[in-house]
């Protein structure tokens, strides 16, 4: 894909997306809605370039295996999630929801990500359903109640939740 080429593909998304917001580590930077942005490919770069009344900024866009996707929608997500939200809000009452994607949301505390909400098929049949992780990389896990005490265990030495063993449901 060329700079040219690239700097249209975005230009076109960016025109045919109603309420499009630009996300970097997680956060939402700039919100198009209100921000101001133009587009380039010109001398074999595609500069991408945003401004708002908060900030400034300029992205060289050279990454071809960028995905440009749809912001998900919020409330979907969360009313998909809304037991898994319940179920760590329950445990972690200060949890930030964050919508990811149409099949999985993040819980944060004071913006450290430490579980998730996935949609997940069962092995045994072709149902979709829903599971809960925690733990980074390989020493990531399932939630079930054979390591909810673990999980239980951290939320409390973040100095959330009670040091009283709930259930997992």
């Amino acid at each position: 894909m060329t700079p040219d080429s690239l700097a249209r593909a975005v230009q076109e998304f960016l025109s045919a997306s109603r309420d499009a917001v630009v996300m970097e580590d997680g956060g939402i930077t700039f919100d198009l809605a209100t921000a101001k942005y133009s587009i380039s490919g010109e001398h074999g770069k595609c500069l991408l370039h945003l401004w708002s009344a908060e900030r400034n900024v300029v992205r060289r866009c050279g990454n071809i295996s960028t995905r440009l996707v749809h912001c998900p929608d919020e409330s979907a997500g969360r009313a998909r999630f809304a037991e898994s939200v319940q179920r760590i809000k329950k445990l972690i009452s200060e949890a930030e929801v964050n919508v990811l994607s149409p099949g999985e949301v993040a819980f944060r505390l004071h913006g450290l990500e430490f579980a998730r909400a996935r949609v997940a098929r069962d092995p045994r049949s072709f149902c979709a359903g829903q599971e809960i992780v925690f733990g980074l990389g390989a020493e990531e896990c399932v939630l079930e109640e054979k390591n909810f005490n673990q999980f239980h265990t951290s939320c409390v030495q973040r100095g959330r939740g009670t040091p009283s063993r709930r259930s997992p449901g």
